[in-house]
């Protein structure tokens, strides 16, 4: 699964453009055409990828309240948008309801 690039807002000041996902369960040419057909365009500027924070608890839950501080100051340092789950291998240790949260 590639990592997911949420931008800052929903303004688009560039011609780039980045897919949409698709089901892997589809045939690549399945996945192929539908992506090409559902394109969004991103906002110029950085995407930063961003770390998820954990509690100090008995079952290490997501810390949303950490997560959300941080995303607000890169938001407020200009960053153009976050890139999750891509960069520093989380992502294996997380649950399906923790990726989506």
């Amino acid at each position: 699964m590639a990592p997911i690039a949420a931008p800052m807002d929903h303004a688009v000041d560039d011609k780039r453009t980045a897919t949409a996902a698709v089901s892997s369960s589809e045939p690549l040419s399945t996945r192929t055409a539908a992506a090409a057909a559902e394109t969004k365009q991103l906002r110029r500027g950085v995407y930063t990828p961003v770390l998820t924070f954990f509690r100090a608890d008995a079952h290490e839950s997501l810390d949303l309240d950490t997560f959300s501080t941080h995303v607000k100051w890169i938001a407020a340092a200009g960053g153009a948008g976050i890139v999750v789950l891509g960069s520093t291998g989380e992502r294996v240790a997380l649950s399906e309801q923790e990726r989506i949260q």
